[in-house]
């Protein structure tokens, strides 16, 4: 779904009348589920349903391409980008097969992934700024200390973004990452795992466990130290 103001009128525009005729009936207590939902609930949900029974769906390609435009860096953020190397040893790649088999009940059939650098985004809360306040013209190490510099809480959100497996990465989600790192005092290091199909299972999660061990045992050249496991939220 293209995200844009424009885009998002194209498609919500044409479901007022919808909207409208749901609320009607729920207030005159004809919908069949009236006694059961609020007036918002029912709304979101019959306006989801109707935009998923699509005679004409979005070619997933293309829905992927859309939820992966870079909306740019700006306002009460900090954004450093890292790419962390993949580990010499294959250990955490048997670890995670391990894992699976022990899970498996002779219906899983999968091909084992090789294991890849994992980019990432370390996000923090930039304070004290407009919402159009442009980035600054920094190396990425630089960035990251300025974020560090207002982080006061010792908490790290190790953050999957959402999507279904298939679209967005963390450019997608920066500014409720942001926010996150702001209630926390912390700070958020937003994962870009790859994305089926071209990356099928179990890709993602060897990605996510890599850079889960990467805040654990930072690999040399990293910009943060050894976060303790206490110090972790998976969000």
């Amino acid at each position: 779904m293209d995200t844009s103001p424009s885009g998002l009128l194209r498609v919500f525009a044409p479901k007022v009348p919808f909207v409208v005729k749901t609320a009607l009936w729920h207030s005159l207590w004809l919908s069949p589920t009236s006694s059961k939902w609020d007036l918002r609930t029912e709304i979101t949900v019959r306006i989801i349903r109707s935009l998923l029974d699509n005679p004409n769906p979005t070619p997933l390609a293309k829905q992927q391409r859309w939820s992966l435009k870079d909306p740019g860096i700006k306002g009460r953020m900090w954004i450093s980008k890292v790419t962390l190397p993949r580990p010499e040893e294959e250990d955490i790649r048997d670890v995670l097969v391990e894992a699976i088999a022990s899970l498996d009940q002779g219906e899983g059939i999968y091909t084992v992934p090789p294991i890849l650098p994992v980019e990432a985004e370390w996000t923090g809360y930039r304070a004290n700024v407009g919402h159009d306040r442009q980035r600054l013209d920094l190396s990425e190490g630089q960035h990251y200390e300025k974020l560090m510099a207002e982080v006061t809480s010792p908490v790290t959100i190790l953050y999957f973004h959402g999507g279904v497996h298939f679209m967005m990465d963390p450019a997608s989600h920066r500014i409720p990452v942001s926010r996150l790192a702001h209630v926390t005092n912390g700070r958020c290091l937003s994962v870009r795992y790859r994305l089926a199909p071209q990356n099928p299972f179990p890709c993602a999660l060897l990605d996510a466990f890599q850079v889960y061990l990467s805040l654990l045992y930072p690999p040399p050249g990293s910009f943060h130290e050894a976060v303790p496991a206490k110090h972790i939220v998976l969000a």
